[in-house]
């Protein structure tokens, strides 16, 4: 799978709103793996570097890909943390 970098576009919105919603960088097998890891009853999960998976993946060349040009070539993920919020949540 090619790596693909973020858009000027893409760039353009995070420089205006601090984020952008991309398109998933991630292959059909590691979003099967990622469902299956986590069920409908983690409605939020803290520490998730502990996990090997999410600590592969937050070094991934597709994570990498995205984060680099905004944070420059030495970044790294520091915290993981999944929430799962009702509607209407906060």
């Amino acid at each position: 799978m090619a790596i693909s970098r973020l858009s000027t576009e893409e760039l353009d919105e995070i420089a205006e709103n601090g984020y952008a919603i991309v398109p998933s960088r991630l292959d059909a097998l590691t979003l099967f793996e990622l469902s299956d890891l986590f069920d409908a009853s983690h409605v939020g999960v803290r520490n998730l570097l502990d996990v090997p998976m999410i600590r592969g993946l937050a070094r991934s060349s597709a994570v990498r890909s995205l984060m680099e040009p905004v944070l420059g070539p030495n970044c790294f993920a520091v915290r993981g943390i999944l929430f799962d919020k009702a509607d209407g949540a906060n």
